[in-house]
């Protein structure tokens, strides 16, 4: 990227808006004679380049703060951090934009059903709402696994779920990204396998297959109901459509012209 995100100092993790007009990114500055921690900072788009740095306005020296993920709209930032406040080591964390302040609020710990006594690490927040994150402190296969969090509201997420094998691996599995609203992407790993140490995999999710039935009655007189148009409507907005036969049942079968996934 170039001045004035990448100087002399250490710019690692980022990440950017649906826009890409916001990047948030780690900074370190090396120094000698004084142990300094990873900080969070951000940057506006400029031209066909990138403004001056900001550091995150609640970052403190004493701690450190690493695997920034923003939102797409840009509204919401989360990270790993050993803040204080939180459940034990690493915690995942969120901070929301304050448009009236034009800064990042004050970091929220996402409380102990996330987080653990141990490490939670590399957050990553789906299109649809869907929490990622590794962690070695939830009941998993091996080292760091990766985990889901379904959001359950304003600010929550819980059922945290292991993505089990393939996802996981009897090593360290982390940092998975997705490719927008498809259920591909990649994670980072050292499972048998890699060229060396930490490799970046790719991976696709297998499509999950629904086989429904059912027969359509008259609920006054229990008579089956021939030939009426069955809708099957999915949470996406997407939909197909069966009739019933002569007996009033209707089916939606993974093999067949009615197949749903």
């Amino acid at each position: 990227i170039g001045a004035p995100v990448c100087t002399g100092a250490n710019e690692g993790n980022c990440s950017v808006n649906r826009k890409a007009d916001l990047i948030v990114f780690t900074r370190c500055v090396a120094d000698k004679k004084l142990v300094t921690n990873n900080q969070l900072w951000y940057s506006s788009k400029k031209g066909t380049g990138w403004g001056d740095p900001k550091k995150v306005e609640f970052c403190l020296d004493s701690f450190k703060y690493a695997a920034p993920c923003i939102s797409g709209d840009g509204q919401v930032l989360f990270f790993c951090s050993n803040y204080k406040g939180g459940q034990g080591g690493n915690d995942i964390w969120m901070s929301k934009w304050d448009k009236k302040g034009s800064k990042w609020g004050d970091p929220v710990n996402l409380g102990p059903t996330i987080n653990t006594p141990g490490e939670e690490v590399w957050p990553f927040i789906h299109e649809d709402g869907t929490l990622y994150f590794s962690s070695d402190g939830h009941l998993g296969m091996g080292g760091l696994d990766i985990f889901k969090a379904q959001k359950m509201g304003e600010d929550k997420w819980a059922n945290v779920t292991n993505m089990k094998y393939p996802i996981n691996s009897a090593a360290d599995d982390f940092g998975i990204i997705f490719e927008g609203k498809k259920e591909r992407g990649f994670l980072s790993s050292n499972r048998e396998g890699t060229k060396g140490a930490d490799d970046i995999w790719y991976f696709v999710m297998p499509p999950l297959l629904f086989t429904l039935d059912g027969v359509v009655k008259d609920c006054k007189n229990g008579e089956v109901i021939p030939d009426l148009t069955i809708k099957l409507v999915g949470s996406d907005g997407s939909s197909v459509e069966t009739k019933t036969d002569k007996a009033g049942h209707y089916l939606f079968a993974e093999n067949g012209p009615d197949r749903y996934i």
